[in-house]
């Protein structure tokens, strides 16, 4: 049976509350970590170094050559394989004489002051075009901004005979 009914139709609006959007902040998109200033402070290191902060993550691994230096090898065999940033600026050892992969790597130099990092992002082989020249990962220290306040942190170590054990 056909059904003819003649409807008109009005325009009609009608005011939507508030739209609340809500995310997790932990929540982690592909293989990439982010460390917040928290998590770096929280972090417990011995000698001050970036790496002891990005081995949190579970596809970093570090280990000690014959030289007694940190590597670090995220996705790959090797820390060549890696790309150090600061604030996106790459910071690797061009020449490939570290063994850990960084300027200043045959001293044990740190890279950069952990006092001077406000973030740290990890990323293993991205997809963003804009993140390229490795094949493992990509760690980017962005640095803190400044301001007109001073402010200065110190820290040292010391040894001496007292602090080792008796010989019998």
């Amino acid at each position: 049976n056909t059904y003819v009914l003649n409807a008109t139709l009005y325009p009609s609006s009608e005011q939507l509350g508030e739209v609340v959007v809500t995310a997790d902040a932990k929540a982690n998109i592909g293989a990439s970590e982010n460390f917040s200033t928290g998590r770096i402070q929280e972090t417990p290191t011995v000698d001050r170094n970036i790496y002891d902060v990005v081995k949190n993550m579970p596809m970093a691994m570090t280990s000690t050559s014959f030289f007694s230096t940190m590597l670090l090898m995220v996705f790959g065999p090797n820390n060549r394989y890696n790309s150090f940033q600061i604030d996106g600026t790459v910071s690797n050892d061009v020449f490939g004489l570290a063994p850990s992969g960084t300027n200043g790597g045959q001293t044990n130099a740190n890279p950069i002051s952990m006092d001077a990092i406000q973030e740290i992002q990890v990323v293993v082989a991205p997809f963003d075009v804009r993140q390229s020249g490795f094949t493992g990962g990509g760690i980017n220290a962005i640095t803190k901004q400044g301001n007109n306040t001073y402010h200065a942190s110190v820290y040292s170590y010391f040894t001496n005979e007292g602090l080792c054990g008796k010989y019998n």
